[in-house]
C-alpha cells in the first residue's frame, strides 16, 4: 500500500487524509504508523512480509549452534562429577531445538537445491497411469466428479510467488543465488519459489481449447506426449496432426494403446512411410454436397477468401461433386482432379444418362434423331454429348429439371481458355494431394479383403481410435500443409455432423495439432469457434503468434485463433510480441518492494551538534504477474499454465519414456554431501539421546558417587562425606596447633577460640563446596546460553534479509467490523444463487435488499448502495473466495465521495459490482469519465464489474463498449442474440435471470448463456446454499405450499 505526501495531505489509494493527520517525518517514524490515524481509531495490522527465499540459510547455523550445545551438555555430564540424568535431559532439550532448526534449514535449502536439479526427468507409462488415475476421478467439495488432466509438478503462481520473483530480480539473481546457480539453459530458480506438488486442470476448462506456445526445442511435443497419453487412458478418441512427423510422438501413442490393451486402436498415417501408412479419405464424410466443394476450396490461396478465383473454383468443384453423387459415385480427390484437368465431358454424359434413365421414358428413341443429326453437322469432338445437352435443354428441363446437371452443363460450355485461367490456382492443390503415393493414401478405392487399412474421421471418432497423422512437412512443406488443411476441414465437417445429429451421445474428441501455423485454415477457426458444442477439444501448438497471421494472411483471423483458445500453456518464448500478448492478458499485481535510507547532518549549534536519520519504507507498486522478459528464460519443459478460470500455475513436465541415468552435476554432488552431513549429525544425536544412562555411568570412572537428589529433596551424601573429610583435616590441624602451643608454653590460647576456628573452617568449606557445585551446574547452562546467543544473532540476520511493515488503515477493529457487517448483511439482505448453465453448480450469489426503496430518494439509494458494498465484503471474506458475491449499485452512487471511500475501504477480490438503473447522468461526459475511473479502481482492488438488466438500449450499448464488463445479465433469453451482435470482450459471461423452470434453463444454455439465476435456481440448490441466506424462490414456494394447505 503506497502512501504519497501531496500538498499537506496523504493519499492512500486515492483517498485524502486531512493535514491534521500528517506529522513531520521524524515524528511519524518515531511514533509509528499510528500517528497517521485520528484519535479513537485503531490500526489494522496488515503485514507485508518480505522473506527473501534466496538469503543464506541462517537456520543451518542456528541448528549447528544448538547441536553443539547438545554435545557440550553431554560432555559436561560425562567429564564432571555431576548426575548424568540431568545432562541427558538438558542435551535432549537442546537437541530438540536443534532438530527443529535443522528442519527449517532443510525447508529453506530445498528451494535452492531444487534449482540444481537441471537434469531431465523421465516418467514411464505405468507411472503416468498411477499418477494421473486419481486426477481422472477427482471430486470437488460438493461430491461432484470433476476429472482433471495432470499437468506435471509445480505450484499455483500467485502474487506471492510473483512478489518473491520481483524482489529476487531487484536484489540481483547472481548476487543472491551465486553465479553457479545461473544455468545456461534457463532460470531454474523460478521453480524454487514455492513447494511443488502435482498440478491438475479440470477437463471442463479444457473444453474451451488450449493454445501451447513455445520456441523450438523447449518441450511442446513432449508435453503433447503427456496429454495424449492421458486422453488415451481415459478411452477418448484422439487425433494427432504432426507436420514434422516426430517418430517419438507416434511411438509413445502406440505404446500407450498397447499398455491399455487395445493396440488395434492405433492408426498410423505418414506419406513418408506409405508401406505402413493407413489410407484416409478426407471427402468421405458430408451431409450436404456443398460441404465437399467448400472443403477443397478452402485450400485455394487467397488474400480475402472471397475473390473471383475462389468463387469460381468452388462452383466447379460443386458441379463435379453434384454430378458424381447423381451418378452414385463417391467423390474423392482423384476424381476431382481428373474431371477438372481433363474436362467434365465423360462425367456429364454419364450424369445425363442417369437422369434420362430415371426420369424420361423411351428417352433413347427420342434422343436418337438428335444424335444422328449432331454427328452429321457437328464440327467438335463430342457431338453425342452436344446432342444429349440439347435434348436436356429442349425437352427434359421443362418437366424434370436438375440443378446439378445445369451447373455441370454450364461448366462444360464455359470458354475453355477462360476456364483454364480461373482454375489455375485449384489444379496445383489437387495435384499435390493426388500424386504418388498420396493417390492411394487420400483417395482409397480398395477392393474388399485388401490388407491395407482404410478409414476416415468419423470411424476414428465413433470407435474411440487414436489417429496419428505425420505430414512430412520437413521434406515437402507445401504438400504437408495441404494434407493437414484438408484433414482439418474434414474434421470440421464431422464436428458439424455430430453437433447437428449427435444428440446426447456426443463424445469428447481430443485434437492435437503440432506446428499449427502450417496447417491452420478457415475451417479450423470454425472448429475452434463452434467445436465445443460437438465435444471437440483442440490443443494447438505454435512457436509465435505471428505465425498465424503469416499463414492466414490476416491479423484479425490470427486474433480469432487466439481469442478462441481459453487456456494458454506458455513455454520458453523469444518473440517480443508473443511475450507482450501473454503478459498483457494477465491481471497486474501489487508487487511489494523495500527501500532503506540513511542520513546524517553536522551543525555548529550547541543544542544539536550531530543529527542522524534512518528510514525503512515498504511500497506496493503495479507489476506483471508474469513479466514478458521472464518468458524467454524458462528452462526446457518448464511452463506457465493460464486456465480459463483465471488461475495460473508454474509447472515442469517430465519426458514420457524409459528412465535414463543422467550424469550428476556438481550441484547435485554438493547437495548429496549436504544430505549425508545432516544424516550423520542426526544419527549422532539419536545415539546420544537414546543410549541408557548406565552406559555413561560405566564410562565415567571418575564419578565415585552420584548425587541422590540433585533438587535437594534428600541429604547430599557425597557432600556430607566431603564435610567429614574436612572435619578430620581441621581436627588434625587443631591438634597440631595445640601441640605447638603446648610446646611453646603459650598458655594464652583459649580452647574456645580453637573451637570457633574449627567450626568456621567447616562451614567455609561447605559454602565453597556449594559454590563449586553451583559453578559446575552452570556448566550445563553455558552451552545453552552460547547456542541461544548464536540463535538470536542469526535470527537478527534473518530479520535483516527480510522486512515487515505495517500499513495504516482506518477502521474500528477488524473483527468487530466483520461481525457488524455480517449481521447487517443477514438482517438487510436476502441472497439469490447464480448457477453454472452447464453443471448447475453454484458459482456465486447476489445480495438482494429485503425492502424496495423509493427510487425518488437519492440519499436512501446511496445509503443502500454503501451498505451493499459492506455486506458483499463481509460475505466474500466469510466464505474465503469460494463463491462470488454480487451487489447492486446505482450509477449515480458511483460518483459519490461517500460510496467511493467505502469502496476503497471494503472492495476485495470476489466482489462483483452490478450497475443498475442507467440514467441521464451518463450523457454528461464528465460524469461518465468519473464513473470510468471508479470502475478502474474497482478492478485494481480485485473487484469485478457487471451490467444488470441489459435490454439493448443505446445508452447500454455505449456502456458495454466503454466499460467492458466481465458479466452481462439479461432478463429474457431473447436479448442474447442482440447481445452477441455487440461484440462482447473475450471471457465475458452472460447471465440469464428469471429462470422459472428446467426447460427455460435448458433453452438458455442452448442459445449461449453461461450462468443462470431465478426462482427455479433457488429451489434447485436449496440444500447447497448457505443457510444464513434464504433465496426468494424458496420463500415463494413455501408460501405457495402454505396457501394450498
Amino acid at each position: 500500500m503506497l502512501l504519497v505526501l501531496e500538498g499537506g495531505e496523504i493519499r492512500l489509494l486515492g483517498t485524502r487524509f486531512p493535514a491534521k493527520y500528517v506529522a513531520n517525518w521524524r515524528s511519524v517514524a518515531a511514533a509509528g504508523p499510528a500517528s497517521l490515524i485520528p484519535e479513537g481509531n485503531t490500526v489494522a495490522s496488515e503485514l507485508f512480509d518480505f522473506d527473501n527465499p534466496w538469503r543464506p540459510v541462517y537456520e543451518g547455523r542456528q541448528a549447528a549452534s544448538w547441536l553443539g550445545a547438545t554435545v557440550g551438555c553431554m560432555a559436561t555430564a560425562t567429564l564432571l562429577p555431576l548426575p548424568t540424568t540431568f545432562g541427558t535431559v538438558t542435551a535432549s532439550a537442546c537437541g530438540v531445538v536443534g532438530m527443529w532448526r535443522a528442519y527449517k534449514a532443510w525447508e529453506r535449502a530445498s528451494d535452492k537445491w531444487r534449482t540444481s536439479f537441471a537434469q531431465k526427468e523421465f516418467i514411464t507409462i505405468p507411472d503416468l497411469f498411477k499418477i494421473s488415475a486419481p486426477f481422472a476421478q477427482m471430486e470437488n467439495g460438493r461430491g461432484e466428479l470433476t476429472p482433471q488432466m495432470w499437468m506435471g509438478r509445480g505450484f499455483h503462481w500467485t502474487d506471492i510467488e510473483a512478489s518473491k520473483m520481483h524482489s529476487l530480480m531487484g536484489a540481483g539473481v547472481a548476487k543472491m543465488l551465486g553465479k553457479t546457480a545461473l544455468h545456461g539453459d534457463g532460470s531454474y530458480w523460478l521453480h524454487g519459489l514455492a513447494k511443488e506438488e502435482s498440478v491438475g486442470v479440470p477437463l471442463e476448462l479444457l473444453e474451451g481449447h488450449t493454445l501451447i506456445v513455445g520456441t523450438t526445442g523447449v518441450g511442446k511435443t513432449r508435453l503433447f506426449d503427456i496429454l495424449i497419453a492421458q486422453c488415451i487412458m481415459r478411452g477418448e478418441p484422439v487425433v494427432i496432426i504432426d507436420p514434422k512427423g516426430d517418430q517419438g510422438l507416434a511411438d509413445n501413442a502406440r505404446k500407450v494403446c498397447e499398455f491399455m490393451g487395445h493396440p488395434e486402436k492405433f492408426i498410423y498415417f505418414n506419406p513418408a512411410h506409405p508401406d505402413k501408412s493407413a489410407s484416409i479419405d478426407p471427402l468421405r464424410n458430408w451431409n450436404r454436397k456443398t460441404e465437399l466443394a467448400s472443403r477443397v476450396a478452402a485450400l485455394i490461396p487467397s488474400e480475402t477468401g472471397t475473390d473471383a478465383f475462389v468463387a469460381f473454383g468452388w462452383k466447379v468443384l460443386q458441379d463435379i461433386c453434384g454430378a458424381l453423387i447423381a451418378t452414385e459415385e463417391r467423390p474423392n480427390l482423384m476424381k476431382l482432379r481428373r474431371y477438372i484437368e481433363g474436362g467434365p465431358d465423360d462425367l456429364l454424359l454419364k450424369a445425363l444418362r442417369f437422369h434420362f434413365r430415371a426420369k424420361v421414358q423411351n428417352w433413347e428413341e427420342k434422343l436418337a434423331p438428335l444424335i444422328k443429326k449432331a454427328q452429321s453437322n457437328s464440327k467438335d469432338d463430342s457431338p453425342v454429348l452436344r446432342a444429349y445437352i440439347r435434348f436436356y435443354k429442349d425437352v427434359v428441363i421443362h418437366e424434370h429439371p436438375n440443378v446439378d446437371l445445369a451447373g455441370l452443363i454450364s461448366t462444360f460450355e464455359h470458354n475453355r481458355d477462360h476456364f483454364s485461367k480461373m482454375v489455375a490456382s485449384l489444379i496445383p492443390i489437387l495435384s499435390m494431394l493426388t500424386t504418388d503415393p498420396l493417390a492411394d493414401l487420400l483417395s482409397p478405392e480398395f477392393e474388399p479383403g485388401h490388407d491395407k487399412i482404410s478409414t476416415d474421421m468419423k470411424k476414428v471418432i465413433t470407435n474411440d481410435m487414436v489417429l496419428y497423422m505425420g505430414l512430412d512437412s520437413l521434406a515437402d512443406s507445401t504438400v504437408g500443409s495441404a494434407i493437414g488443411s484438408v484433414m482439418l476441414a474434414d474434421m470440421t465437417a464431422v464436428a458439424g455432423d455430430i453437433y447437428n445429429y449427435g444428440g446426447s451421445s456426443k463424445k469428447l474428441v481430443n485434437v492435437f495439432v503440432d506446428e499449427a501455423a502450417e496447417v491452420i485454415n478457415t475451417p479450423t477457426i470454425q472448429l475452434l469457434n463452434k467445436g465445443r458444442g460437438a465435444g471437440f477439444k483442440m490443443y494447438i501448438a505454435t512457436q509465435t503468434f505471428a505465425d498465424f497471421a503469416a499463414r492466414l494472411g490476416d491479423e484479425n483471423k490470427a486474433r480469432q485463433v487466439l481469442g478462441n483458445t481459453n487456456n494458454k500453456i506458455i513455454l520458453r518464448v523469444l518473440d517480443a510480441e508473443t511475450q507482450k500478448y501473454v503478459s498483457d492478458g494477465i491481471p497486474k499485481i501489487k508487487a511489494q518492494s523495500m527501500s532503506v535510507r540513511y542520513g546524517h547532518s553536522l551543525t555548529t549549534t550547541m543544542s544539536e551538534e550531530y543529527g542522524a536519520a534512518y528510514q525503512e519504507q515498504a511500497t506496493a507498486e503495479e507489476a506483471d504477474l508474469i513479466p514478458p522478459g521472464i518468458l524467454s528464460e524458462l528452462p526446457p519443459l518448464h511452463c506457465y499454465i493460464r486456465q480459463s478460470g483465471g488461475r495460473t500455475y508454474k509447472t515442469r513436465i517430465p519426458i514420457l519414456g524409459e528412465r535414463k541415468e543422467m550424469p550428476p552435476s556438481s550441484e547435485g554432488k554438493h547437495s548429496f554431501a549436504s544430505i549425508v552431513l545432516v544424516i550423520v549429525i542426526f544419527g549422532s544425536l539419536a545415539v546420544l539421546a537414546f543410549v541408557p544412562v548406565e552406559v555413561f555411568q560405566t564410562l565415567r570412572m571418575r564419578e565415585q558417587r552420584q548425587i541422590v537428589d540433585w533438587l535437594g529433596a534428600e541429604t547430599d551424601q557425597w557432600i556430607m562425606d566431603r564435610i567429614m573429610d574436612t572435619l578430620s583435616w581441621v581436627n588434625a590441624e587443631a591438634g597440631q596447633i595445640m601441640e605447638q602451643a603446648a610446646n611453646s608454653g603459650n598458655k594464652k590460647i583459649d580452647l574456645w577460640l580453637l573451637d570457633r576456628i574449627h567450626a568456621a573452617a567447616i562451614w567455609s568449606h561447605v559454602v565453597f563446596y556449594r559454590l563449586g557445585m553451583i559453578i559446575m551446574w552452570m556448566a550445563f547452562a553455558l552451552p545453552c546460553l552460547m547456542a541461544a546467543f548464536s540463535d538470536g544473532y542469526f535470527q537478527r540476520q534473518i530479520a535483516k534479509a527480510s522486512f515487515t511493515s505495517q500499513s495504516p488503515r482506518l477502521h474500528k477493529g477488524e473483527a468487530l467490523k466483520m461481525t457488524d457487517a455480517l449481521h447487517m448483511a443477514q438482517r438487510r439482505f436476502r441472497a439469490q444463487p447464480i448457477l453454472c448453465a452447464r453443471t448447475k453448480a453454484v458459482k456465486g450469489l447476489e445480495l438482494l435488499s429485503r425492502s424496495r426503496l423509493d427510487f425518488n430518494d437519492p440519499q436512501g439509494m446511496l445509503m443502500a448502495d454503501v451498505e451493499a458494498i459492506k455486506a458483499a465484503w463481509a460475505v466474500a471474506n466469510h466464505y474465503r473466495g469460494s463463491m462470488r458475491v454480487h451487489c447492486n449499485v446505482e450509477i449515480s452512487s458511483m460518483g459519490s465521495l461517500l460510496w467511493t471511500d467505502t469502496m476503497v475501504e471494503y472492495m476485495c477480490p470476489g466482489v462483483v459490482v452490478e450497475l443498475v438503473e442507467r440514467n441521464d447522468s451518463l450523457t454528461c461526459s464528465r460524469s461518465f469519465s468519473r464513473i470510468c475511473q471508479t470502475v478502474q479502481w474497482v478492478r485494481r482492488m480485485g473487484g469485478v464489474m457487471a451490467m444488470d438488466d441489459w435490454t439493448g438500449k443505446a445508452i447500454e450499448m455505449g456502456m458495454l463498449r466503454e466499460l467492458n464488463p466481465e458479466f452481462v445479465k439479461v432478463n429474457e433469453p431473447r436479448y442474447l442474440r442482440e447481445l452477441a451482435d455487440c461484440g462482447l470482450g473475450l471471457g465475458t459471461q452472460i447471465v440469464v435471470e428469471r429462470i422459472e423452470s428446467l426447460q427455460q434453463a435448458t433453452d438458455a444454455e442452448r442459445i449461449g448463456a453461461t450462468e443462470l439465476q431465478g426462482y427455479w435456481c433457488d429451489v434447485h440448490v436449496e440444500h447447497d446454499f448457505p443457510a444464513e441466506f434464504t433465496p426468494p424462490g424458496v420463500i415463494a414456494r413455501d408460501m405457495a405450499l402454505t396457501k394450498v394447505a
